[in-house]
């Protein structure tokens, strides 16, 4: 949820010279007095003073604005900033020296202490220690001179009548009380550009004639701002689905034609890597990929014929229907990459009078659209000076939604514009309308905005990197234990809002993951700003000169796919606190040259991706806050981590050899991401001040380290995945994080279980190991938890776990069950604050899923994806549903189960998407099913879109093969006899190759590991147990509690394969064979899935005789009944052998009888006697044996013996054959 700018307030600390290294530096001298007698004669001294000084200089920077003195205000403040930055180097320099000293005292020891006495003049540690005194010495005189300089030019400037104006200006750097923007990342209808999508759809449209077949160039064309990227977009998200592939990149003015290429190939084929890496390596994997497809190229922002004419060449030419939109500011380029055709270029218009109107009011007053009086005609000046450029209007409206009535800010902003995009849009009238927008913000905001100067004009910035670089740099101040990461990314939605940093990527609950920077706002504000301030100089490869300041503070070297760019020689590296290299490995400066450094990010590529590099020597970097990697080279990492005290956040996105054990004892390490197949080393419980784990590989990764997961207490965010399949392992490590790790993690907001590759999530189906019973209570469940996704491919619950309820700040939950029921949906439908919900199921319904009116009341976006849906919604669900997302197999397409009932009562419902398995790509198999789709939905009058997709993958109703823990079988042939061919010739240990074909087809269903064994929500009755050979537990066996009322066939039997202990509870193995025929889900208890202890043997008093021959006991400690019919001792043998009592031919009388005898006996007596049911002549005799006493009846012979105990009871049954 985002913030409101009020609430933003009270998280704000006081303002600063544009970040807030000076308010780091009065703790800091504090810390340095502590030294004591190692410090300078007369430092002690002077140190506060110099601090007094800088308290003064902070209490006049939080007053002082920028109005008719803005040249003197910012002259002032950079030279305050330059202090602070020398001051902070200097301190940090010095502590970190005096460490060192320290630990190489206590490890030369007394005898070279000893030797040093005796020849005290000779030894050149002296003369270096006073050097050092000196140069502290000579530093805070420096300090001490230049502070007081600072505040006597603040004097002679006369600033302080600046701050004394503050209450004069319109447009203040405090943040307002109030927003009624549109908060980032929502969707929202984009105005003026439906006659553009129409003329853009007809120019891409496919049809079958020879000459639409070919490959189709439309380019677009307008000035910048116009709306080329929003219509591109549209575009993009609506047509996109009817190609077999499509990518939309991004180009600049000096692009880097790897990494086009790379993000091209990454979309057009996700699941494999490029095999090779170079520019020309890439082109010819793309072509030959291509070649057969049909595909949607959008290519935005071009700016050179020469870049056009390069990635035109990685397109090959198809008669696919293919398509490629351009997007560019230069008409001459447009006509070019259209073949000189003018037909197929489309030129942009500014919006009209009434979409500029629409497009103002409503970003400055909220959808309502309505306009005080007082304000239509200074409005109407505002919106006429923006010229219809929809990126001005946003632009100017956001300075003003800040404070919507307040009529002096209105007239403020009015006088600041001026009239040159009233007649033609000029850059020089977009810059006043940026510069407007930076200087309404407060410093802070400032300094987060003239960060993004670091990266390239066509990157991806991702939300959390730049998140996790503000805290690293400093410029985020908590105070009173607030959450600096939470006030950052309030930060980062400011910035979205005010429109200096445009969305890419957008979660379902509307949240902004990343962002880009439009170029005239990186271009005319950013270095521009930069440059003035010192802020970050960047260096491009294509640069032949370039002006460096004296101290360069952030540095950014841009060298793309040049073979020969060089760091400057001019430059002072010393004084360099960030560093943001991209471009050739080969080109990678040595990174120890920048001793300072606090936030390091290196993305750099090689031709081949054998290479390794070694990256020990960043442990030098003793003050590294932040440090990312990105390459497809081998990292390299030895045990030396442990020098970087000060790291925060350590990002890896690259193949790593190993990872240094001493990570763990990283102090102040808060963030870990690191790739899959990643094994961390052994003792991570001790990171405990870890907030962030990203990719914890449970294939990989040791019990230890799993069980170690729930010492980390201060996670926020866990991402889990799973790189190999190891069915054994896996399933006892989901059963410790599930059961046992979260209910210990109370401050989780985050929890991901995805496959090794976020892309192969989106397949169609999927095929996860199935988690029966056991996680349907977690004491306590996480209660800040707000995202909760687990992977179908990894993980798929039995059925909806109840602990889900209980979670009332959820607002993502994406997850797979295997069945879904009325309890399952109850259970969704209590959650508050759900707002994105994706489920799948793995079998299909046996009744249509009811949403009824009550619950979900924030939903906006609802996915489910099963083979065959029954989705049925009353009047007033899900009364904020937007987006309704389908996927079910086309073998049913023309049944109503699979459209939706009630869709007409979805009043909000904005866009509906439907995937159907088992359709091919063509045009006459994908169009009958959109239009069934649109016709189903075309009385609903808010729905906007409506897309359909067509795949040839089936959604599976059963079981796959490929699931980690299910297995396929094929039931016997109907009235099949157990003691036929070959059975009764069989021992009981017989090896698996042994076994016949009977016993071969009659396979488990379904086989899971748990720790809770009757926590899978049916009613089971136990009617046998018995040893096992060659194991040390006891196996169970249960029937459906309805098999008799409802001949429900379904049976499973229980057996115990670990031990346990007081923290870790033993684990069962369930096998389940048949499905349920009936409808007995009742839920797991809470006391019954706590308590998955499995009964003792039977005990002759706990056997209670019962008319007609059978014997049962009562209901047991957890509610399972158990009981023995007469069969049950024939069935003991089946089961030994592996086959399934269910084989046994039934009596059309009710129940057992018809070939096969019933045995009866006296269990206070202990005798026992065997007779055939009914008295039937033709009914096979069979004998038995219980406490020593057998009848033998004539005619048979003994073929095997099965030892059975029960309890006390012991006997011997003997099945025989006719002779």
């Amino acid at each position: 949820m985002l913030l409101g700018l009020g609430e933003i307030s009270s998280m704000e600390a006081p303002a600063s010279p544009l970040d807030g290294t000076i308010l780091k530096l009065p703790g800091k001298l504090d810390r340095l007095l502590r030294h004591g007698c190692a410090l300078p004669k007369g430092a002690a001294d002077e140190i506060p003073l110099i601090k007094l000084d800088l308290e003064k200089i902070i209490a006049i920077s939080s007053n002082l604005q920028e109005d008719d003195h803005a040249m003197m205000v910012r002259c002032w403040r950079k030279e305050v900033r330059e202090l602070s930055y020398d001051m902070e180097d200097f301190i940090d320099q010095y502590e970190h020296a005096a460490a060192m000293n320290c630990a190489g005292r206590s490890i030369r020891g007394r005898e070279i202490i000893t030797r040093r006495r005796k020849s005290k003049t000779s030894l050149p540690w002296i003369r270096e220690k006073l050097r050092q005194r000196l140069w502290m010495a000579n530093k805070i005189r420096e300090f001490s001179e230049r502070a007081q300089e600072a505040l006597e030019r603040h004097r002679l400037y006369n600033l302080d009548a600046i701050a004394g104006s503050a209450s004069l200006r319109c447009i203040d750097d405090a943040y307002p009380t109030s927003w009624n923007g549109t908060p980032c990342g929502e969707d929202k209808a984009y105005v003026g550009i439906d006659a553009a999508m129409e003329n853009l759809e007809e120019l891409l449209s496919m049809t079958h004639d020879q000459e639409h077949q070919k490959l189709k160039v439309v380019s677009v064309v307008g000035f910048g701002g116009i709306g080329k990227t929003t219509l591109a977009m549209e575009l993009y998200r609506k047509l996109g689905q009817q190609f077999e592939c499509r990518a939309f990149v991004r180009t600049s003015q000096k692009p880097d034609m790897r990494r086009i290429f790379i993000s091209m190939l990454s979309q057009v084929r996700p699941h494999q890597p490029p095999d090779n890496w170079t520019v020309h390596g890439l082109i010819s994997t793309i072509r030959t990929h291509l070649q057969d497809k049909r595909y949607l190229i959008i290519v935005e922002d071009l700016w050179t014929t020469s870049t056009w004419d390069i990635v035109k060449h990685a397109l090959p030419e198809n008669n696919c229907c293919s398509r490629i939109l351009t997007t560019t500011e230069i008409e001459d380029l447009a006509l070019q990459s259209c073949d000189h055709d003018p037909k197929y270029v489309y030129k942009m218009q500014p919006l009209g009078e009434d979409n500029s109107r629409k497009l103002f009011f409503s970003s400055v007053f909220g959808p309502q659209d309505e306009c005080p009086p007082e304000l239509r005609e200074i409005s109407h000046d505002i919106i006429r000076k923006c010229g219809g450029l929809p990126l001005a209007i946003v632009t100017v409206a956001s300075i003003l939604s800040s404070q919507p009535g307040k009529q002096d800010r209105w007239d403020y902003v009015n006088k600041a514009i001026g009239y040159s995009l009233l007649t033609n849009p000029t850059w020089e009238g977009m810059k006043q309308i940026f510069d407007l927008s930076y200087n309404n913000l407060p410093q802070h905001l400032k300094a987060c905005i003239l960060y993004t100067g670091l990266y390239e004009e066509d990157i991806i910035i991702w939300k959390d990197d730049l998140v996790n670089q503000w805290i690293a740099e400093g410029f985020i101040q908590a105070t009173g234990g607030q959450d600096k990461k939470e006030i950052a990314r309030s930060f980062f939605d400011r910035l979205i809002n005010g429109k200096l940093i445009l969305p890419l990527d957008v979660n379902r609950n509307g949240e902004v993951l990343s962002c880009t920077v439009h170029h005239m706002v990186l271009n005319l504000v950013i270095r521009c700003k930069s440059i003035e301030e010192n802020f970050v100089t960047a260096v491009h490869h294509s640069q032949a000169t370039t002006t460096l300041a004296d101290k360069v503070r952030r540095l950014s070297l841009q060298f793309g796919n040049a073979e020969d760019a060089i760091t400057p020689t001019n430059m002072r590296l010393s004084h360099v606190r960030t560093l943001a290299f991209s471009g050739v490995f080969k080109c990678l400066p040595s990174v120890v040259q920048f001793r300072l450094l606090q936030v390091l990010v290196l993305h750099f590529w090689a031709d081949k991706d054998s290479i390794s590099f070694d990256i020990t020597r960043i442990s030098e970097l003793f003050r590294l806050r932040y440090l990312k990697v990105t390459s497809n080279v081998t990292l390299e990492l030895h045990t030396q981590m442990r020098g970087l005290k000060s790291l925060e956040t350590l990002k890896i996105d690259a193949r790593v050899c190993a990872v240094p054990s001493d990570i763990v004892h990283l102090p102040g390490l808060l963030h870990l991401s690191l790739p899959a197949e990643t094994s961390l080393p052994n003792g991570i419980g001790c990171m405990t001040s870890l907030r962030t784990l990203g990719y914890f590989d449970l294939s990989s990764n040791s019990i230890e380290n799993v069980q170690s997961l729930g010492m980390l207490t201060n996670l926020g965010d866990l991402q889990l995945t799973c790189s190999t399949v190891q069915p054994e392992n896996l399933n006892r490590k989901l059963h410790i994080v599930l059961n046992r790790i979260l209910e210990r993690l109370s401050n989780l907001k985050s929890l991901t279980l995805a496959p090794r590759a976020p892309s192969y999530a989106k397949s169609i189906g999927a095929t996860g190991m199935t988690i029966s019973g056991g996680y349907s209570s977690l004491s306590p469940a996480p209660a800040l938890l707000r995202s909760l996704e687990v992977s179908p491919q990894i993980c798929i619950f039995f059925y909806t776990p109840k602990w889900i309820g209980q979670l009332r700040k959820l607002c993502i939950l994406k997850f797979g069950v295997r069945k879904i029921d009325r309890d399952g949906i109850d259970v969704l439908r209590g959650l508050p604050a759900l707002a994105v919900l994706s489920l799948y199921v793995q079998t299909k319904p046996a009744a249509r899923i009811v949403i009824g009116k009550t619950g979900f009341p924030v939903i906006k976006y609802f996915k489910l994806k099963c083979c065959d849906p029954f989705l049925k919604f009353e009047e007033g669900a899900m009364p904020n549903l937007l987006k309704l997302k389908l996927a079910f197999n086309a073998s049913n397409a023309d049944q109503q189960s699979t459209i939706p009932v009630g869709i007409e009562y979805l009043s909000e419902l904005k866009e509906v998407s439907a995937k159907i398995g088992g359709v091919g790509p063509e045009e006459s198999h994908r169009r009958p099913a959109e239009l069934a789709f649109r016709d189903a939905f075309r009385v609903h009058a808010s729905c906007q879109r409506v897309n359909v997709q067509c795949v040839k993958q089936i959604i599976e109703c059963k079981d796959d093969q490929s699931s980690l823990t299910t297995v396929e079988y094929s039931p016997a042939p109907a009235g099949t006899s157990l003691l036929s061919s070959g059975w009764a010739h069989m021992s009981v240990g017989a090896s698996p190759s042994a076994v016949p074909q009977t016993a071969r087809r009659n396979r488990p269903r379904e086989r899971t590991v748990t720790a809770s064994p009757h926590g899978d929500g049916y009613q089971w009755r136990k009617y046998y147990h018995k040893r096992i050979p060659r194991t040390h537990f006891t196996r169970y066996y249960f029937r459906c509690s309805s098999r008799r009322k409802h001949s429900c066939p379904a049976t499973k039997f229980v057996q115990q394969c670990s031990d346990g202990d007081p923290c870790n509870p033993p684990l069962y193995v369930v096998t389940y064979r048949k499905e349920h025929t009936c409808d007995t889900m009742a839920g797991c208890e809470p006391e019954a899935a706590a308590n998955p202890a499995m009964p003792a043997g039977l005990s002759g008093a706990g056997l209670v005789a019962r008319q007609g021959g059978s014997l049962s006991l009562g209901l047991d400690e957890r509610g399972v009944q158990e009981e023995h019919e007469p069969q049950a001792f024939v069935s003991s043998l089946v089961y030994a052998l592996g086959g399934d009592d269910d084989e046994l031919p039934q009596s059309s009388a009710g129940g057992r009888g018809t070939t096969s005898s019933a045995v009866t006996f006296d269990v206070a007596k202990g005798g026992g006697s065997c007779a055939g049911a009914g008295g039937d002549a033709a009914m096979p005799k069979t004998e038995a044996a219980l406490a020593g006493s057998i009848q033998k009846e004539p005619g048979f012979k003994t073929e095997h013996l099965l030892q059975s105990g029960l309890g006390t009871w012991s006997s011997l049954i003997v099945i025989t054959e006719e002779s």
